[in-house]
């Protein structure tokens, strides 16, 4: 039985391969083959990295060692070598699945560049959080959201540490904790950590989840940050606490009511059943 998926993977316009951690193809779609030529009884024991030229790769050891912890890369522009003999040059991304120990591999002619990073400006804008691409502490990319989170336009908080969205008591503490990310980063999805906060540009501080997301691409290792604002969730958060405290307020009065004469507030009948059948229970 032939799984959707399958059939989607095989259909692609896309050419698409999917190898094991260590590079070693497992499939290969039609596009594929039509994109460099190889089909997949050629390819059986080979490793995908053969096929692509280590003089075009930067650190290619700092490649493998994203795919085999789990982080994505992203257009990254390499020369393949072909079944024909001829290099050609396309742009590829790699999505690695520690799960099932497997990798998505697509690759682009050079004429969808543009087309890819059109559809990447959509998605991020898009996007219902702020989302921020830092490398080394700088921030190279955010979308729009910006403006209405933080308050600073698109093109005012490019170029900018991370630090500049951090409050000053907290800054140190992060320059630690972006140092020790740095070695050795990870995916850290939102609602993992402790509450988080955030520096708007006229100076007030506010509650923020943060996700981050390493990625090998764009000719160098960025962090994708995703940022939410968690003000209105708090304040509904402490509208709803103080709404169950004034219930339990109430039914603690109403408690006391039941137990008592209204007229000299001393215990009555029903207390004193309560106390009788407390003490048969011990």
């Amino acid at each position: 039985m032939v799984l959707p998926y399958e059939k989607l993977f095989e259909l692609s316009s896309d050419p698409m391969a999917i190898v094991k951690l260590d590079g070693e193809f497992i499939s290969i779609n039609l596009a594929f083959t039509n994109a460099v030529g190889w089909k997949i009884p050629e390819l059986k024991k080979k490793n995908i990295w053969d096929f692509i030229l280590p003089s075009s790769l930067k650190e290619p050891s700092n490649f493998s060692w994203n795919l085999n912890h789990g982080h994505p890369i992203i257009f990254v522009d390499s020369m393949f070598r072909c079944e024909t003999g001829e290099i050609r040059q396309f742009r590829w991304s790699a999505y690695p699945d520690l799960e099932t120990g497997t990798i998505a591999f697509l690759i682009r002619e050079p004429g969808k560049f543009d087309e890819e990073n059109s559809l990447f400006q959509v998605a991020a804008e898009a996007s219902p959080t702020v989302i921020l691409v830092v490398s080394k502490s700088e921030i190279i990319y955010s979308n729009r959201l910006i403006e209405i989170v933080f308050g600073y336009s698109k093109g005012e908080i490019t170029g900018k540490s991370v630090e500049v969205l951090i409050p000053p008591s907290l800054v140190s503490s992060h320059l630690n904790f972006r140092r020790q990310y740095e070695k050795a980063p990870y995916l850290r999805l939102m609602g993992e950590k402790r509450e988080l906060s955030g520096l708007r540009k006229d100076g007030s501080v506010f509650p923020v989840d943060i996700g981050l997301n390493p990625v090998v691409g764009l000719e160098q290792q960025v962090v994708v940050c995703s940022i939410i604002d968690l003000t209105r969730r708090k304040e509904a958060e402490k509208i709803i606490a103080d709404r169950i405290k004034d219930l339990e307020e109430r039914i603690n009065f109403l408690d006391i009511l039941s137990k008592t004469d209204a007229l000299t507030s001393l215990n009555n009948r029903r207390s004193l059943d309560m106390q009788l059948e407390l003490q048969c229970n011990i």
